[in-house]
């Protein structure tokens, strides 16, 4: 009888089965936690998309409000952000760029054009976490106000 391969596939079989007891080791060991950090992540995420979702909404309601009026203007613009912006934390540095003039509200033909020429940003802050988030603002509006599309 050939006995050549029963040392090689008695090893195999012990090294099979010290991989498996290696890895139910290491599963039945890990504590887990990931449950917890990803419910912190979560939470920043959703308040740095709600800071966005702000930022756009306000701009909307901005830039209709100044054209309803009748003076699609860059100064009436500046005017009524600056009554509707109430400095919620994390909305980041538009309404720095509106106070400061670093914007252009133009008007052609049957619409209106809102750019901020720099990037805006929003950030939001829980404990040490922290996540901002960088976008450019183009937006065009029809004659009444509405919104059209972005740039």
């Amino acid at each position: 009888m050939n006995k050549k391969g029963d040392v090689p596939t008695i090893l195999l079989v012990i090294v099979a089965l010290v991989l498996s007891v290696a890895t139910l080791f290491i599963m039945l060991s890990f504590g887990g936690g990931v449950g917890s950090k990803s419910a912190e992540v979560s939470i920043l995420i959703s308040g740095v998309e709600f800071n966005y979702n702000y930022i756009i909404e306000s701009t909307k309601l901005i830039a209709s409000e100044t054209i309803k009026l009748g003076a699609g203007s860059k100064e009436r613009f500046k005017e009524i952000a600056d009554k509707r912006n109430i400095q919620i934390e994390g909305q980041g540095n538009f309404f720095g760029h509106v106070r400061t003039g670093e914007f252009s509200f133009t008007s052609g033909g049957a619409g209106h054009i809102l750019n901020v020429g720099e990037p805006i940003f929003v950030e939001f802050k829980r404990g040490v976490n922290h996540i901002t988030r960088t976008f450019n603002l183009c937006m065009e509006f029809d004659g009444s106000g509405k919104y059209i599309k972005d740039c």
